[in-house]
């Protein structure tokens, strides 16, 4: 960062301080990324700026409507193509919305991720957003439907893809109390 410190790698280290939970310095350099991408009209690095400070809001600062605020305006800040960034917002307008224990506000963020997901014609966002709504189904054991959302579930590709989809059948089936199938995913 020091030989170039251009937005966009300000922003990845950032990140990596997000992905080492140092939410601190991700809410100071996000603030900064967001200003620089802002003055340099990206409006994509800055709707993904403003997701990571809804992150830091929900997870440091335990803000779940600043939180919600900063992801609305990703939403409105990022590109229409910006599938994945859109989709992170969302996904923060959705944990948002849990930690007020508003579940069904939750599902429809969610949805609303899986309705982005099936227009952009990727299967990796539908199975995540899958995944988050099937655990919201269960917390508000709608069992059945969680087993249709299950159904549609496809593993995907990958070892770690597989491990999710077992332990989402595994859950499934413990709260079910199919207990032997359960621990067999599991």
């Amino acid at each position: 960062l020091e030989l170039e410190p251009t937005p966009m790698r300000l922003y990845l280290a950032a990140d990596a301080a997000f992905e080492l939970g140092d939410l601190g310095t991700v809410a100071e350099e996000m603030e900064e990324v967001r200003r620089q991408a802002a003055a340099a009209g990206d409006r994509k690095l800055e709707g993904c700026a403003l997701t990571a400070l809804a992150s830091a809001a929900l997870s440091r600062d335990g803000d779940p409507a600043r939180s919600a605020e900063l992801a609305e305006e990703a939403l409105a800040t990022l590109p229409e193509d910006a599938l994945e960034a859109r989709a992170a917002a969302l996904r923060r307008l959705a944990s948002a919305a849990w930690w007020t224990d508003d579940l069904r506000g939750a599902e429809a963020r969610t949805r609303e991720a899986l309705e982005l997901a099936d227009r952009a014609g990727r299967p990796d966002m539908r199975v995540q957003a899958l995944g988050t709504l099937q655990w919201l189904l269960e917390l508000r054991l709608e069992l059945d439907a969680a087993e249709e959302t299950l159904a549609e579930r496809n593993a995907g590709d990958g070892v770690l893809a597989r491990a999710r989809a077992a332990h989402a059948v595994g859950t499934l089936r413990r709260i079910q109390g199919r207990l032997t199938e359960a621990g067999e995913s599991l």
